[in-house]
């Protein structure tokens, strides 16, 4: 019987945990998963202390594939992104911190009607925030999120889509909160917002950093067998039937899609050679720490 001490190391935005895991003894005992935006943040500045993408050792993730986005706004506040326009109404969403969402944060970039509001403690937070009315748009209004915390807001009739990036939505969950795929744009095609080549470039580069979530890793100089231990037994876990149908109980099927360590760190340093002018665009979602 193989276990595990988990140990819950909450602050900074998953800073903390990442902290931790790099600075531990590389004996193969201690590994961590990490959120996208430090991956981010040192592909751009090169500032993470102990983040080197050429000595990391990258487990795995289980959660690697373009999953749907799609913004939606209370609907007692507007229908569609068109009325928003129109009526010049104001739309307020939550995030952990800066580089989290490409679809909602580049729309306020570009001139959008629209406010990211940074600190919110993660996911659910920011769910209940759009609950009690503090923010009127959320960005995880997919069968993800609002189907598995607010079943609610779908017997309402409360969510009123805007745009979508990543992968659509299914036909059957855009039925269930009252719209379809043609009336719903995609994030490049709402009115009123103006992008560029390079704009999309950035954007498209966003996406594919985004993939890179819930990685997990070992310290730096753990030793090539002990690592390719740990990959291949994280495969056989994240492949189990057992696992996958916890992840479905869960709720958090549609977000499964495995991927090796190897072919990660691949990404990262591909990541590390963006041109320039795409790597400032992108520091206006990921500003120095």
């Amino acid at each position: 019987v193989k276990q595990f001490v988990v140990v819950n190391l909450p602050g900074a935005a998953q800073k903390r945990g990442l902290l931790e895991v790099l600075a531990s003894e590389p004996d193969g005992f201690t590994m961590g998963p990490t959120h996208q935006r430090w991956f981010i943040q040192q592909g751009l500045y090169g500032d993470v202390e102990g983040l080197d993408f050429e000595t990391l050792e990258v487990i795995g993730s289980p959660t690697f594939q373009l999953n749907p986005s799609l913004a939606c706004v209370d609907r007692n506040v507007a229908s569609s992104w068109q009325e928003v326009v129109d009526n010049g109404i104001q739309l307020k969403t939550g995030q952990t911190g800066p580089g989290n969402q490409p679809g909602v944060e580049f729309i306020e970039h570009l001139g959008g009607p629209i406010e990211n509001i940074y600190g919110y403690g993660g996911s659910a937070e920011v769910m209940a925030a759009f609950d009690r009315g503090e923010i009127n748009t959320i960005w995880g209004c997919d069968t993800g999120l609002a189907g598995r915390l607010f079943p609610e807001w779908i017997e309402d009739n409360r969510l009123a889509p805007l745009f979508w990036w990543g992968a659509e939505s299914s036909t059957e969950w855009l039925t269930a909160i009252g719209s379809t795929r043609e009336e719903v744009p995609h994030v490049y095609d709402v009115a009123g917002v103006t992008w560029t080549d390079l704009d999309k470039q950035a954007f498209s580069a966003w996406e594919t950093i985004s993939l890179i979530s819930r990685t997990f890793l070992l310290p730096p100089g753990v030793s090539p067998e002990i690592a390719d231990y740990w990959r291949e037994n994280f495969k056989l876990v994240v492949e189990d039937p057992e696992f996958i149908a916890a992840t479905e109980v869960a709720g958090y099927l549609e977000a499964y899609g495995y991927a090796n360590g190897n072919d990660i760190k691949e990404q990262l340093l591909a990541m590390s050679t963006l041109p320039d002018e795409i790597k400032e665009v992108l520091k206006n979602f990921a500003p120095a720490q």
